[in-house]
């Protein structure tokens, strides 16, 4: 043993005593990194010295101590430059897109990100994977697209579970549930809180099991069952109290009391919400502000306080106009849109990669994987057919070359109509396999340059190049006619199935998103007439 090795030994103790730290006492987690810092650096140990600088950074985070935080990151990232240490910089990145994140610096937060992602990925760094997945996802929350941020989380939940991180696992969970949540899918969100509920137990984060079970209470909420909502919610709040995260016992706080003003129980969500409204008010977070005033306006108004609902109500007005603003400005702009789709599918062939095989394949070999890894990442692996993701870059290369050669260029977008019932009335197995049979006539009925891809959900597409407004409809109509005619009795007596189809013909003023977008609304249309028909904006 080395004259070297006591020191070190006793830093990496005061580290592993920090991170034990982390969870229940962030304060404590920073008085322990406030002394290992100047004592690693003055030991030489820069490694040691670097993760107690993430480890406080990390720590003023959880705190909502977003200044300070990004000063300590400033520190790391000098340390690491000076003594070249790549991963404490990719952590520090993945922290400071947290800050960003946090401070609703939306763009900010995916530029860190993707410095993250280019730093971990030659360094298989699979937990920083997990992480930009679930920052990625957590953008898409911020703007209200929620399908395109269960799409990432999932993607995290898949890094994850390959990774064998325990505490990522249980994470990305989470997220998958708050997604769920937010699409309305509340009886998917029963089956998965109580079938995954042994993995929250089991994290290192018991604050996490209050965010599970609130969620559970918010699915009941959904399902209109308002005494079991109650339940779970104040059992989430019993532990955001003993593990005091501020954030998660806010949101609970909010939902109990929404909870409560339903069930016209007025004075108990009076004192939850005004709870609530001072503890947000302790950090500053303005989407829950927001959240906390427009409740506490809808209160005082049932209550014939008028006054005190005019103040929550301007209150609420204020901060969702600077909300709206905000996300004008900070708008995921094509350029962005571009760099996440391209991050997106390297995601997908890192997931599906075999790294270790790989080095011990043949040329031939190696190029018959990179084929099938590909396929993988731009096909939709329900359905067989292209995914949402290939669709997108399909379209721009289609819109542009029609455009380009004066080629007429049509847009199909179809929705199978009441499909929810469907999962609802014979489970999502029969769903799945109604997707699968739709995409497989979509196929059959498609000629050679026709692009077929799952748009997402019950949504499909059909990119139909040289076909005009006229050929379109009688395409749509074929297909229309082939599934309300299909024998759907087969799968189940009882079972039917129809779509609604929407048509947008090319123009001279489109792009690929207006293309999307009317046939989107002409989508909207046959749905309003009646569903189980086809209609154009064009006609």
């Amino acid at each position: 043993m080395t004259q070297d090795e006591p020191p070190s030994i006793e830093l990496e103790q005061l580290l592993a005593e920090g991170q034990q730290w982390f969870v229940p006492d962030c304060s404590h987690t920073i008085s322990i990194m406030e002394q290992l810092y100047p004592r690693a650096l003055a030991a030489g140990c820069h490694d040691l010295a670097g993760k107690a600088l993430l480890l406080w950074a990390h720590s003023l985070w959880a705190l909502s101590a977003g200044s300070e935080a990004h000063r300590i990151l400033d520190l790391a990232q000098e340390l690491a430059d000076k003594h070249h240490q790549p991963e404490i910089l990719a952590r520090a990145d993945n922290i400071r897109a947290e800050l960003h994140l946090s401070a609703g610096e939306y763009q900010a937060a995916l530029k860190n990100w993707g410095q993250c992602l280019r730093q971990a990925i030659p360094l298989g760094l699979r937990d920083l994977y997990v992480s930009a997945c679930l920052g990625f996802g957590n953008v898409f929350v911020a703007h209200g697209q929620h399908a395109e941020a269960l799409a990432w989380h999932e993607m995290a939940l898949d890094f994850a579970e390959t990774a064998g991180d325990h505490d990522q696992h249980a994470n990305a969970l989470l997220h998958i549930c708050a997604d769920l949540n937010k699409l309305g899918q509340f009886a998917t969100t029963l089956q998965l809180s109580h079938k995954a509920e042994q993995i929250i137990r089991q994290s290192s984060h018991t604050a996490w099991l209050g965010d599970w079970l609130g969620y559970r209470g918010h699915a009941h909420f959904g399902l209109g069952q308002q005494e079991e909502a109650e339940y779970w919610l104040q059992q989430a709040h019993a532990i955001n109290i003993q593990t005091n995260y501020r954030w998660s016992q806010s949101l609970t706080l909010l939902a109990l009391g929404k909870v409560l003003l339903a069930s016209g129980k007025m004075q108990a969500a009076r004192e939850h919400l005004e709870q609530a409204l001072t503890l947000i008010s302790s950090f500053g977070s303005k989407p829950l502000l927001e959240q906390a005033h427009q409740l506490l306006a809808e209160l005082f108004e049932r209550q014939g306080e008028y006054g005190q609902a005019l103040l929550h109500h301007r209150a609420y007005h204020e901060l969702a106009l600077a909300e709206a603003r905000q996300l004008a400005s900070t708008r995921l702009g094509s350029t962005l849109e571009r760099r996440m789709k391209d991050v997106d599918i390297r995601l997908q062939l890192l997931h599906t990669r075999h790294e270790n095989t790989v080095l011990r394949l043949n040329n031939s070999r190696r190029a018959q994987e990179v084929e099938t890894l590909a396929h993988q990442a731009s096909h939709d692996p329900l359905t067989g057919i292209l995914n949402r993701r290939k669709l997108d870059q399909e379209l721009e290369r289609w819109v542009e070359q029609s455009q380009q050669d004066g080629r007429e260029l049509s847009l199909l977008m179809l929705d199978l109509d009441h499909f929810k019932s469907i999962n609802d009335r014979f489970g999502h197995a029969m769903g799945d396999e109604v997707l699968r049979l739709v995409g497989r006539m979509l196929q059959h009925s498609s000629r050679n340059d026709d692009v077929i891809a799952r748009y997402g959900g019950e949504e499909f597409c059909v990119l139909l190049p040289g076909a005009d407004l006229h050929t379109a409809q009688l395409v749509a109509e074929r297909i229309r006619l082939r599934i309300q005619q299909t024998d759907w009795a087969a799968l189940h007596a009882e079972l039917q199935v129809t779509t609604s189809i929407g048509i947008a013909t090319l123009t001279g003023d489109d792009d690929a998103c207006t293309l999307q977008k009317r046939a989107d609304t002409a989508l909207y249309r046959a749905k309003q007439a009646g569903r189980n028909r086809v209609e154009s904006l064009d006609d």
